[in-house]
């Protein structure tokens, strides 16, 4: 063959082999394997054609979500709205403080192995990452959400900020008509557990002043509020309550649960907002005949349901057979009263039997009015379906979709590591692609459960806010669902002041 068509041969093998790497990606993630056993284990996966990664080092790892590394404060948890200020973009490092973290889960960290892959390959596409909503409103999970540090154990009848509290029978109350008669505006309690007693608020509608009490990092079993219309505001804010009933409060970044009663029953005049509600089913033989809800508004007889907001909040109610039943993880159910300005929008909801109840009783009540349900991700892990058919009139539901996507929660750093909270609500096992500082991780998330034979045993069994342990430093995460084979983006967070980076694929 003369040189010159030798040549040219050659070159058009060479054009012919860049044009179908570029057209065929780089990347075919192996295809996830159902978990058969019922096991949380989350398993690394390499891609199957190593020599086709520029610089990167893909690596794999393995996780059980009960087994998770405990964390610290997460630092890229700003938001666009009232965000306190421990949240922040996460631009710097945190102290390696252990945030509240379940006691009942044994913290170990994720072991990563590294694979070393072709230095010598030349990327053929880039991807460029920006900012997403998720990044600036960031999910509520358990390890931003609720109190955590040390704590001052409250006891029974003690006196706290120069406030005396009454026990009676395992109530420790706050009473400023009877007691604390000098105390008026507005007090401050961080660090404090309250938790050893149920507290309640006396009399708080017959006072002649305005008080406002503000609780930061503190522990709760049971609060209650049951005056008709207080004149004692409740602010909290990174608070843990089993439940809380009442009225006039406002909630950010808290966590209710773990307990059979419902995590929060409100009757007028509530806030909530970015927090974080879980783990209902019991074995407790106290529980029976309950049934559970994340949150459930049922009015109280001679006052008005009024101005309830439930806003960028998280409900994981997965449907587990117990002692108690779990119902739902919005109950919406007005018997004793109407209800007025009421709304959940933004948020997660995952479980229950249906996940949603918008419905109502002949007890008092007679309607609604301004009450919406909207903008809502529904994941899998239920008894039935995502709305209970049988809403009522005067309650519009819109934007209600099933989670299709892994989701990354909180991000933050301590001891030299990166963490990732990752949670799987559908009934898939999912890719988890990781991009950190150049450097490519693979996780398989396992499968969540839901329907009226399938589902684990424990809440702890679920893929939950499984910790993520990157044994780096990083200067950048960028987080992808690519079970399908594409890149959807789940999680963007930067440490170096930068808004986007750009991949090398």
């Amino acid at each position: 063959m003369p040189m010159k068509k030798r040549i040219a041969l050659i070159l058009g093998v060479a054009v012919v082999a860049v044009i179908g790497v570029y057209a065929f990606g780089h990347f075919r993630p192996a295809e996830p394997e159902q978990n058969q056993d019922g096991s949380a284990e989350v398993t690394g996966q390499v891609a199957e054609d190593d020599t086709d990664v520029a610089d990167l080092s893909v690596m794999e790892a393995v996780v059980n979500p009960g087994e998770v590394t405990a964390p610290v404060t997460a630092v890229s948890d700003a938001t666009t709205d009232e965000v306190p200020a421990q949240y922040d973009s996460g631009s710097e490092d945190v102290s390696d403080e252990k945030p509240g973290v379940d006691p009942e889960i044994d913290p170990n960290a994720v072991t990563v192995q590294s694979v070393s892959q072709d230095k010598d390959h030349q990327p053929t596409n880039v991807l460029n990452v920006t900012r997403q909503p998720t990044d600036y409103n960031v999910i509520p999970d358990r390890y931003n959400c609720g109190a955590w540090g040390g704590f001052t154990k409250v006891l029974a009848s003690d006196t706290v900020n120069g406030i005396v509290l009454q026990e009676n029978e395992g109530i420790n109350s706050f009473d400023f008509l009877t007691r604390n008669t000098d105390i008026s505006g507005e007090i401050y309690f961080s660090g404090y557990d309250f938790s050893d007693y149920i507290v309640e608020i006396y009399n708080s509608d017959l006072i002649d002043r305005d008080i406002t009490l503000v609780f930061e990092n503190c522990k709760f079993f049971i609060f209650r509020s049951l005056s008709p219309y207080p004149r004692v505001k409740l602010v909290f804010k990174n608070c843990t309550f089993n439940s809380f009933y009442g009225s006039c409060a406002d909630f950010t970044y808290c966590k209710f649960g773990g307990y059979y009663r419902d995590g929060l029953v409100p009757y007028h005049d509530i806030s909530v907002k970015y927090c974080y509600f879980s783990n209902f089913s019991s074995q407790d033989p106290a529980g029976a005949g309950y049934h559970s809800d994340g949150t459930q508004i049922y009015g109280k007889e001679g006052i008005l349901a009024e101005n309830i907001k439930y806003e960028f909040c998280r409900f994981e109610v997965p449907w587990i057979p117990g002692s108690n039943a779990i119902n739902a993880c919005i109950m919406l159910q007005l018997e004793f009263s109407s209800g007025k300005n009421i709304s959940f929008t933004n948020s997660i909801c995952n479980g229950g039997g249906y996940t949603i109840y918008a419905t109502s009783k002949d007890k008092g009540f007679e309607y609604y009015r301004n009450v919406v349900i909207s903008n809502i991700s529904v994941g899998q892990s239920r008894k039935y379906g995502a709305v209970c058919p049988n809403v009522a009139a005067g309650v519009e539901i819109s934007n209600v979709i099933d989670i299709g996507d892994l989701y990354v929660a909180s991000v933050w750093k301590g001891s030299g590591k990166t963490h990732l909270s990752v949670t799987n609500d559908t009934l898939q096992d999912r890719l988890l692609v990781v991009y950190a500082d150049g450097v490519r991780y693979e996780y398989v998330i396992p499968a969540s459960r839901g329907g009226k034979d399938s589902y684990f045993d424990r809440f702890e069994d679920y893929p939950i806010d499984i910790d993520i342990c990157i044994e780096a430093d990083c200067k950048y995460v960028a987080c992808f669902d690519a079970t399908t084979g594409t890149y959807n983006q789940i999680r963007f967070v930067t440490w170096d002041g930068s808004d986007s980076v750009s991949i090398p694929l």
